[in-house]
C-alpha cells in the first residue's frame, strides 16, 4: 500500500470545512475592535477638549455674534438715560456701577462708568456720539468664562467713544466706558 500525496484543490466529492465564501478567498475577519480602537479615542478626545474649551462654548453661543442690536439698543438706552440725568436708568444698564460728577446745575459733566475705581472719569461729551447709534462699529471678543463686545462710535470731542458690554443674567450690561482722542488730541 502506497503513500501518496493530494496538491491542489480539493474536489467536489471531498469534504471540508464549510465555507460561506465560494470564491475560494479565506473568510473576512471581524473588524470590531479596529473600530472601536478609532472610536474610542475620538470620543475620549472630544469629551476632553469639550470640558477645557466649556467657557468658550457657552460664550460663543450667548454672545450672538449675528446680532448686533443688542449691544447697540443698549448703549443707546444707558445714553438716553444719562441725557435725562435718570441715575436708576443708567444703574440698570451697568454692570459694576458707576460716579457721576455733576456740575453746580445738578446736571452730570463726566462719568465713571464699571467696576474700575482707578479709570479717570470721561466727560459726557467723550462719551456722546456725534453719529447715529446705527453707524457705531460693534467687536466681538471671545475671553474665557466671559466674553464681550466692544461697541465704538465716534464722540462729539472729536475721538471715539468706546463701550465695553458682557452678557449679565441674559441681557447686555455696559462693563466699562472710555474715550479715545482723535489725531492731535
Amino acid at each position: 500500500m502506497g503513500c501518496f500525496a493530494v496538491t491542489g484543490p480539493p474536489e467536489t466529492g471531498a469534504t471540508s470545512a464549510p465555507s460561506s465564501n465560494s470564491s475560494g478567498s479565506p473568510p473576512k475577519r471581524r473588524r470590531r475592535p479596529v473600530v472601536w480602537a478609532v472610536v474610542v479615542p475620538v470620543v475620549v478626545t472630544a469629551a476632553a477638549l469639550a470640558g477645557t474649551y466649556w467657557g468658550e462654548l457657552t460664550m460663543f453661543v450667548a454672545l450672538t455674534p449675528w446680532s448686533s442690536a443688542g449691544p447697540k439698543g443698549t448703549v443707546s438706552g444707558f445714553l438716553e438715560h444719562l441725557q435725562a440725568g435718570d441715575d436708576e436708568g443708567m444703574k440698570a444698564m451697568v454692570d459694576g456701577g458707576f460716579d457721576a460728577q455733576r456740575g453746580e446745575d445738578g446736571v452730570i459733566q463726566a462719568l465713571r462708568v464699571g467696576g474700575m475705581p482707578s479709570m479717570l472719569p470721561t466727560s459726557v461729551a467723550e462719551l456722546t456720539p456725534s453719529v447715529p447709534m446705527e453707524q457705531a462699529e460693534v467687536t466681538y471678543s471671545y475671553h474665557r468664562y466671559r466674553g464681550g463686545v466692544t461697541v465704538s462710535v465716534p464722540n462729539q470731542a472729536g475721538g471715539t467713544a468706546v463701550y465695553q458690554l458682557t452678557r449679565v443674567g441674559g441681557t447686555w450690561r455696559i462693563r466699562g466706558a472710555l474715550s479715545r482722542r482723535g489725531p492731535g488730541g
